[in-house]
């Protein structure tokens, strides 16, 4: 096994990490029985070194699509074939061992980034702590060039525990005005598209297999939090009707990006040897919106030399 696997556990919650990736592995969640099981997408261990799909990483520097790969700070890697980068290639974060150092109650990991095709070197932190039934991830960065910087986690959550139910049960709720429109690449069009009246709009609590019944290709499409929020609220709520978990989200990023893993059928196993099929988890990475740098309008993801970026999502799981 060429990775470290490292929990931290309190009355409320027990969190598994994997050094490779800064990986959050396993949360364990108790339903309204008392029961505890784990509530993400965990890889077996013989296929977390062949992962192309991220599962629980941390993504970086950048998350998401670039559709260009020569710009000032760097010059990228074509991983798809199509001239576009996604989560900063083979060479980013989610592919690199972390250096890590753990307290009573809290795991840090630690990268230097010189990788991806980006210039300089940035150094990074993760920061994750448990307190009562919330797990709070926190990101620090450094850079000692301008660099671009739009990190994210891409853990698949199913709150059904133990990966017993697909996710199309589940509710969501996401405070989100504005989604980002994309071509058949997936990469954004430059537009941003209110969500009401339209297949995203999740104002309100929603049965997720209803929203893919208009969207017969899942959905896999970033949401704009709407600004007048803040940063205190949580802005995404989701709930299992069966276990009766609930997983809500706070977070200062300006954007979710929702994978419902619609047509993702695979070989590999997760969770002590399921095999991975369509909709069985939803990926909620928070982040600024994909491709910024190519589009007016999308936000500033430049990170100045010597200034440091801190960032805060708070995973704050229940019973209804």
């Amino acid at each position: 096994m060429s990775f470290e696997k490292v929990s931290l556990e309190n009355e409320n919650l027990k969190v598994t990490f994997l050094d490779y990736g800064a990986r959050i592995y396993e949360i364990f969640v108790k339903d309204v029985d008392g029961i505890s099981e784990n509530v993400l997408l965990s890889l077996d261990e013989d296929f977390i070194k062949q992962d192309t799909a991220q599962f629980g990483a941390s993504v970086g520097r950048v998350a998401g699509r670039l559709s260009r790969l020569d710009y000032d700070f760097a010059t990228l890697e074509d991983n798809t074939a199509h001239g576009i980068n996604i989560h900063s290639g083979y060479d980013g974060w989610w592919n690199k061992t972390w250096a890590h150092k753990k307290g009573s109650n809290w795991i840090e990991f630690s990268l230097k980034d010189i990788y991806s095709g980006y210039k300089g070197q940035l150094d990074t932190k993760i920061r994750y702590e448990l307190e009562d039934n919330k797990l709070i991830m926190t990101n620090f960065a450094k850079t000692d060039t301008d660099t671009f910087y739009n990190p994210t986690n891409h853990s698949y959550f199913n709150l059904s525990g133990d990966v017993k139910e697909k996710i199309d049960g589940h509710e969501l709720q996401i405070l989100a005005d504005k989604f980002v429109e994309t071509d058949k690449l997936n990469i954004p069009t430059g537009e941003l598209r209110g969500v009401e009246g339209t297949p995203f709009d999740f104002s309100e609590p929603t049965l997720i297999k209803d929203s893919l019944e208009k969207l017969p290709n899942g959905i896999d499409d970033c949401l704009v939090i709407d600004k007048s929020i803040g940063n205190h609220t949580p802005t995404l709520i989701l709930k299992d009707p069966n276990s009766r978990r609930t997983l809500s989200i706070t977070t200062d990023r300006g954007a979710f990006v929702i994978f419902s893993t619609t047509g993702f059928d695979a070989d590999f196993t997760l969770n002590g040897g399921k095999k991975m099929s369509s909709q069985l988890g939803i990926a909620i990475e928070p982040q600024e919106l994909p491709d910024a740098p190519n589009h007016e309008g999308f936000g500033n993801i430049v990170l100045k030399a010597n200034t440091e970026s801190v960032h805060k999502t708070i995973y704050e799981f229940g019973i209804y």
